[in-house]
């Protein structure tokens, strides 16, 4: 029974898990493999506090590394579901389930590739956010695939 079970490797996950253990508390991160992320395949990110102009690959290998350091069980998978239990949660990743007080879920998102290349090409060319990463492409001839009215602003600041 682990105080904490938190559902994702990323930014958020690895927060929230460091957070706990240094308050004491037993914790489990149910992740994927790290590379995996689209973290992990962006070329550059500067939008980080305290890690300016680093790639996905070093990001990400830094908040795996600091996750291990700090005691946190890391659980290689995916979280297939979450069942409340009265006092307590089940979480089960393939075959295994585990148990824990609480349970944080924070699974990021995950993108249909739709479009030939899109996967291959992602942080080599094909992003998804034009704050994250509209820098790298600054004074290059871009294409922009808007798919709703809800991205009109990312356009509005790709063009200033």
């Amino acid at each position: 029974m682990y105080d904490l079970i938190v559902v994702g490797g990323g930014a958020a996950g690895t927060s929230a898990a460091l957070t706990a253990r240094s308050r004491g508390k037993t914790v489990a991160v149910v992740a994927n493999p790290v590379e995996t992320s689209s973290m992990y395949k962006a070329e550059r990110m500067d939008n980080f506090p305290g890690m300016p102009s680093v790639s996905g690959q070093e990001m990400a290998a830094a908040f795996r590394t600091q996750l291990e350091e700090s005691g946190a069980e890391l659980i290689a998978g995916r979280a297939l579901s979450v069942v409340p239990m009265g006092g307590s949660f089940g979480v089960a990743v393939a075959n295994d389930f585990y148990e824990s007080r609480a349970v944080i879920l924070a699974v990021g998102i995950t993108r249909e590739r739709l479009y030939p290349g899109e996967a291959e090409f992602l942080g080599r060319g094909v992003s998804y956010c034009a704050t994250c990463d509209g820098f790298l492409y600054k004074g290059k001839t871009i294409a922009v695939l808007c798919t709703s009215e809800r991205f009109e602003r990312e356009i509005e600041y790709l063009a200033d």
